[in-house]
């Protein structure tokens, strides 16, 4: 359950989405659907890669490594899932049109998709970072913390659903997940502290704002570009005009991370820390 807490807040989302008319709970699944590949992809493999050397370090009570590795689970975390964000939001329109926009998925069901997904995709470093820290807490022996953490924060995302789906129909819906994602984060770092786990979390704010900053210049050259290869292409929603910017987006961002010198960019790649 701990784990599995942005899964039920999206059940509860769907049910709710039942009463807000047709095509809510399509478009609800077609956004979650996006957003669940690069959490996928990347997010539950660091938190998988990671649980390991969590469980060593604290049964060696190797407390300095196990902030160091929680540090950089949690910063390799932001490095990617932001920047996935953005380029989810930016690049949202001809991503579903390509893949979805036909047949009855027409233009009507492509914008509510796109509510969906850009208040989703809000969360979507916050949903990475819960399966990174809940898996700290298996390691020291406690289950029950999660499951806690996990139950407050689905309340939580029940009176959101309520009080945001009137002014943001289904958009409120997905806004709801992902404000109570960020909550649940927040509660499992407040109490892992508490558990006297040191948390780096001046290190992971510096690392929040530098790639808040470069992922939203990538945002900017993304879009820039999607435009003008919608001129190019006759509309950006071709192979061409979406494959183009998500490849020059993340090889832009990267080549900028090395001339800033992040230290993610250095450590990816690396299976062990």
């Amino acid at each position: 359950f701990g784990l599995a807490v942005t899964q039920v807040n999206i059940l509860v989302d769907t049910m709710l989405a039942w009463r807000l008319g047709t095509g809510s709970v399509s478009a609800l699944y077609y956004g979650n659907r996006l957003v669940q590949l690069p959490l996928g992809v990347i997010g539950i493999a660091i938190a998988t890669a990671s649980f390991p050397s969590f469980s060593r370090q604290v049964a060696e009570g190797d407390s300095s490594g196990l902030k160091k590795t929680l540090g950089f689970a949690l910063r390799m975390t932001l490095f990617l899932m932001v920047p996935a964000a953005v380029g989810l939001i930016v690049l949202g329109k001809p991503i579903v049109r390509l893949l979805f926009e036909r047949g009855a998925f027409d233009p009507v069901a492509t914008e509510g998709t796109l509510l969906a997904l850009g208040y989703y995709a809000v969360g979507l470093a916050a949903y990475a970072a819960v399966k990174v820290l809940v898996p700290v807490f298996y390691s020291l022996g406690d289950a029950v913390t999660p499951v806690k953490v996990g139950a407050v924060c689905v309340v939580v995302n029940i009176v959101l659903n309520l009080l945001l789906m009137g002014p943001l129909s289904h958009g409120g819906l997905a806004l709801a997940t992902s404000l109570s994602s960020l909550l649940n984060t927040g509660l499992l770092v407040w109490f892992l502290v508490r558990k006297w786990v040191i948390v780096p979390l001046s290190e992971l704010g510096y690392c929040l704002l530098r790639v808040l900053g470069l992922s939203g210049v990538m945002g900017v050259g993304v879009a820039l570009l999607s435009q003008r290869l919608a001129v190019v292409f006759g509309s950006a929603a071709t192979l061409g005009g979406v494959f183009i910017p998500v490849i020059t987006g993340v090889t832009g961002y990267m080549l900028l991370a090395r001339v800033l010198k992040f230290k993610e960019i250095s450590e990816i790649g690396k299976t062990s820390v």
